[in-house]
């Protein structure tokens, strides 16, 4: 970093709209009882792919561009989601955006196989 550049250049996490979508899922998850399950997804969905890590492996990537509009339309969600303040809306949609952009870059086969 040059010593003119000042640090209001330097991207900061603060700003980065996403990863406060997910803390403020994993915040609920802390907070409330009801919910505190979430933390449970992660390593079930772990286990869950390592168990079809055969078919998985034997699978070729086959991106599905046609699945763009859905994660588009999911963008635009959380974006609307983030204008209104509605963060249920905004956690829908980054979860919609995470399902979209693995159909993107897997396609239908793989995504198949990983439908649980």
């Amino acid at each position: 970093m040059e010593e003119n550049q000042s640090p209001q250049a330097l991207p900061q996490v603060r700003d980065n709209r996403v990863l406060f979508g997910i803390l403020s899922m994993v915040s609920t998850w802390l907070r409330s009882e009801t919910y505190t399950h979430g933390f449970l997804i992660i390593p079930i969905t772990i286990w869950l792919v390592w168990q079809k890590r055969a078919l998985i492996s034997s699978c070729p990537l086959t991106p599905n561009y046609l699945a763009l509009i859905p994660l588009s339309l999911a963008g635009i969600a959380w974006m609307l989601g983030y204008l209104v303040d509605v963060l249920v809306v905004q956690q829908l949609a980054l979860v919609s955006m995470l399902i979209a952009s693995f159909l993107v870059v897997m396609g239908w086969r793989l995504f198949k196989i990983l439908l649980f």
